[in-house]
């Protein structure tokens, strides 16, 4: 019995820890596959910084980056290559823009938007100390160079990451764990 008890005990502990991720995702328009199927070259833009991290728009540009690589599907135009056409100030940035953009680096589609979220948001529990919670909000579009159209766009907000990163992560892998989960959705989401 003593052990029966033992194990539902540690059960309950571990389902509690890993419940400590929240997700929420909001699609703001769908990309149709006739649209994606035709992409094999994308540039992704600097995605502009809204938070008051520092190297946040950074982070998410290089990780939607690396993400969009991964699978061997999409060539990614060099981070080098798509700052020498890219406007300095990225706040104005929108379709047209992003179309001239791809037509100078030869892209068949440009991802661009904005990192709204990049944070450890506090809350105040049951306890004198309080919780520490990573946070992360990306809004991204995808613009067709050759029409100009907006074929995919989606708001992506992500928090948490479960009590086993917590308890095996230090605190800034925390934070860039979700970055990458969201950075993944987002192209999950554009690119089905």
């Amino acid at each position: 019995m003593k052990k029966r008890c033992c194990h539902i005990c540690i059960f309950i502990v571990l389902a509690v820890l890993s419940a400590g991720c929240s997700y929420s995702f909001r699609q703001t328009l769908p990309t149709p596959p006739a649209e994606a199927s035709g992409i094999r070259t994308i540039a992704v833009v600097p995605f502009t910084n809204l938070t008051q991290t520092e190297n946040a728009g950074q982070v998410i540009t290089d990780l939607l980056s690396r993400t969009l690589m991964t699978g061997g599907t999409y060539r990614v135009i060099n981070h080098e290559s798509v700052l020498k056409v890219t406007p300095k100030d990225l706040s104005m940035l929108d379709r047209v823009q992003a179309q001239k953009i791809g037509q100078a680096l030869q892209a068949n589609a440009v991802l661009f938007g904005t990192v709204s979220e990049y944070w450890y948001q506090e809350e105040k529990r049951y306890s004198p100390y309080p919780e520490r919670e990573p946070a992360v909000g990306i809004n991204a579009r995808l613009v067709d160079v050759q029409s100009g159209a907006v074929i995919g766009a989606t708001s992506v907000s992500l928090t948490g990451g479960g009590g086993f990163t917590y308890l095996f992560s230090t605190t800034s892998k925390q934070l860039h764990r979700v970055a990458q989960d969201a950075s993944a959705e987002v192209i999950k989401q554009l690119l089905p």
